[in-house]
């Protein structure tokens, strides 16, 4: 049986609830849901982990609302900018 894997982002402080109960619905045996915090900060190893986990990804779910999340370190744009260095 193939895996289905989902990225689940939101803002904690806004949404958290709402993401647990989600994953919670979504998570089962032929599928995998993920969030942020389930890869272990590690500066700009987490957006290479969070890079690679979305590209693989047959869905991510996000949900917006007021809030913003946290702005991305320095040392994380520019490995991303590394990655793909024709992203504005």
């Amino acid at each position: 049986m193939q895996r289905v894997q989902i990225f689940l982002s939101a803002v904690s402080a806004e949404f958290k609830s709402y993401r647990d109960e989600l994953r919670r619905s979504l998570d089962g045996p032929s599928v995998t849901v993920k969030i942020q915090e389930d890869f272990i900060p590690t500066g700009t190893e987490t957006i290479d982990k969070l890079d690679d986990y979305v590209k693989a990804c047959d869905a991510v779910i996000h949900l917006v609302g007021d809030m913003t999340g946290a702005f991305a370190q320095p040392s994380a744009i520019a490995a991303i900018r590394e990655r793909y260095p024709d992203l504005a």
